[in-house]
């Protein structure tokens, strides 16, 4: 890092994060959407204090984001603040929708991989 005088851009996975749920995940409502946008926009920004960008790509980040957001939401002690529960682990998530995220986050990589140059 002061070998690039702190000058760092990187790509975050903002974008990458509402494509999955956009376009992945069946939600009944537009709230149930914007909140488990907020949720994975909470572990983003988060990771951004971390050297997670380091090491993976910003859909790999995006995915893991939106699946520990699902498993906050379906967690409601973890939903309201407190520490989350054995309930909201990854047992808690339907296969059919865990692979639909799997099958959508590897169309993201593939897109976001073509444009960066």
């Amino acid at each position: 890092m002061n070998a690039l005088a702190f000058d760092v851009e990187v790509e975050t996975a903002h974008k990458a994060a509402i494509r999955l749920i956009r376009e992945a995940i069946d939600l009944p409502g537009q709230h149930e959407q914007k909140k488990l946008a907020q949720f994975s926009f909470d572990f983003i920004n988060d990771s951004l204090f971390t050297n997670v960008y380091l090491q993976f790509s910003p859909h790999a980040i995006a995915f893991a984001a939106v699946c520990l957001a699902w498993q906050r939401e379906d967690d409601p002690a973890a939903a309201a603040g407190a520490a989350p529960t054995r309930a909201g682990t990854a047992q808690s998530l339907p296969m059919p929708r865990a692979a639909a995220l799997g099958a959508a986050a590897s169309d993201a990589a593939d897109a976001g991989g073509s444009s960066s140059g």
